[in-house]
């Protein structure tokens, strides 16, 4: 509706990288030359007789400086560029992606063969297990005879303190009652 009342139509105030963007609506001055500053801050000036700006090549706010008050557009990535779905085997393809896997020297395969014989006899094997039961079962043997012992020691010397019993030998003489 607005179209057809006469009014003045409102430029777009954003843009794809590469597009050309009209600067003489925009800038409101057609006699002297337009500065425009782009995202990364480098100002670039566009002759007096340029209509269109065509050096949106990075994606930002591009400010037409030369305008009062400055007017800003912005340009965006392609919506293309933002598409995330896995492409298809044929895509690939067509693009020249390797798809197979390289091969593998023969010296290589040989020695990967030759690592994963190996681990499989170790997971056979599992040697390092018995060997640990081993240790610990002689650790609580030993524990165990060492506290039996250690307990008969302390024994010994209550059963010599009691009543002296005929005919018995202490130390070297024997003594009777």
């Amino acid at each position: 509706m607005l179209e057809t009342s006469g009014a003045p139509a409102s430029a777009a105030s954003h843009y794809f990288v590469g597009d050309v963007v009209p600067i003489v609506a925009a800038s409101g001055a057609r006699d002297s030359s337009v500065k425009i500053l782009t995202p990364d801050n480098n100002q670039v000036s566009v002759a007096s007789g340029e209509t269109n700006f065509s050096g949106t090549v990075v994606p930002g706010i591009y400010t037409i400086a030369s305008a009062e008050p400055p007017k800003r557009f912005a340009v965006n990535i392609d919506s293309f560029e933002s598409r995330t779905a896995p492409l298809s085997v044929e895509d690939l393809e067509r693009l020249s992606v390797p798809l197979k896997r390289p091969v593998m020297p023969v010296s290589v395969a040989r020695e990967r063969s030759i690592r994963l014989n190996n681990t499989e006899l170790e997971n056979r094997q599992k040697l390092w297990r018995w060997l640990i039961v081993s240790a610990l079962v002689v650790l609580l043997l030993e524990t165990w005879l060492g506290g039996r012992a250690h307990r008969r020691s302390l024994v010994d010397p209550l059963i010599s303190i009691g009543p002296k019993r005929e005919n018995e030998v202490v130390g070297d003489v024997a003594t009777t009652a």
